[in-house]
């Protein structure tokens, strides 16, 4: 089939035999899907092509059943993805420890290219932890300094952080706005002088979006470089250290902790987050964001999910983070997903998949009593 492109006004289009088979915002093509996939404009188009052609008919007249089974089909051809036959065991982890349970299946093999690792975990609990598949460990966390935010190597961090800032800041808008929801629907409403702890802070795009409502905010992060970013552009100073660090110096409690793609880089997240239970003022509450282990995306994409990488050491699901913050003596308030990614393909039906809790990212709080 030949397939035809164009960019009329603030959309970009994929045509065939008169019709439109795929439409997203320019924005949100240039800005969220390729900058995600790594694409440029002639792969990503490759990719949205090879999709279309799995479809068994024109993809607007399919349900959206067909269309996931079309994006699977055609995504994993494109990217060469082949089931690895060789067997997995969970004896072979019987040693690991996953917050009180036993890892007993092999959720992905491999992060993108690099194939010496794999995801496994508990399945009671929908969980994964990220380990070397040659010593059967967990794997290490990256160092999170300039490189890792502004450099170029593959599969590892962001990539021109700061060029990203107008995006990040509205992100961030965004974000503040819906810590403020959550805390009202649970009972436990914001306003102004709101003591907010932002862990994992970088350059202090929330903590910024935060002062706008007159929230009173603090910042930790482990990177000396992201810090230093922080106060050139914010003037905001930020404790450079672990969690631990910052919480051994201060007698201080919050009445939001919140804690943005940050977890899923934390080796032990239980150790963690008992030390934020303890920053957390009664009543208090925690606020996080992760990938979402039980996303649509991980069905499609498989190994290539955006998500996965190598600096991701867990991937949760809403099932782990509720038992997360039980074993911890926090209170599960309130868990949703967020999907944007494969706007142009399924459109409507993200609101189902997010509902579904299938989303890509998890936005999870829980409460100390």
């Amino acid at each position: 089939m030949n397939y035809s492109w164009s960019r009329p006004e603030d959309r970009i289009e994929c045509r065939a035999g008169g019709r439109v088979l795929f439409a997203d915002t320019i924005d949100h093509w240039d800005n969220a899907v390729r900058r995600l996939l790594d694409f440029d404009e002639a792969r990503g188009q490759a990719w949205v092509e090879r999709v279309l052609a799995s479809s068994p008919r024109p993809f607007p007249d399919c349900g959206p059943e067909e269309k996931i089974a079309a994006l699977c089909q055609g995504t994993q051809a494109f990217f060469g993805i082949e089931q690895d036959a060789e067997p997995w065991s969970a004896s072979d982890y019987a040693a690991l420890d996953v917050f009180g349970l036993k890892a007993d299946r092999l959720w992905v093999r491999g992060v993108g290219r690099e194939l010496g690792v794999e995801v496994i975990g508990p399945v009671g609990i929908e969980h994964g932890i990220l380990v070397d598949r040659a010593t059967r460990q967990p794997a290490r966390a990256p160092v999170y300094e300039e490189q890792y935010f502004e450099g170029k190597t593959h599969g590892l961090g962001y990539g021109n952080y700061l060029a990203q800032s107008d995006w990040r800041m509205e992100k961030s808008r965004r974000y503040v706005r819906r810590v403020a929801a959550i805390a009202q629907f649970i009972g436990r409403p914001t306003g102004a002088g709101t003591r907010l702890l932002d862990m994992g802070s970088g350059y202090g795009f929330f903590r910024a979006a935060a002062a706008e409502q007159g929230w009173q905010h603090e910042g930790e992060d482990v990177s000396a470089y992201a810090a230093k970013a922080g106060v050139e552009i914010f003037g905001f100073p930020t404790f450079v250290g672990t969690l631990e660090q910052f919480a051994a110096q201060t007698d201080a409690t919050y009445d939001v902790v919140t804690l943005f793609d940050t977890i899923e880089h934390i080796a032990d997240p239980e150790a963690f987050l008992h030390v934020v239970a303890g920053l957390l003022a009664p009543g208090g509450l925690c606020v996080l964001r992760t990938p979402n282990l039980r996303a649509l995306e991980m069905e499609i994409f498989d190994r290539h999910q955006h998500s996965l990488k190598l600096e991701h050491l867990h991937y949760f699901s809403p099932a782990s983070l509720c038992h997360l913050a039980e074993r911890v003596g926090l209170v599960p308030e309130f868990t949703t997903t967020e999907s944007h990614l494969l706007a142009g393909f399924l459109g409507p039906h993200l609101a189902s998949i997010r509902q579904q809790l299938r989303g890509s990212d998890l936005f999870f709080a829980a409460s100390k009593p």
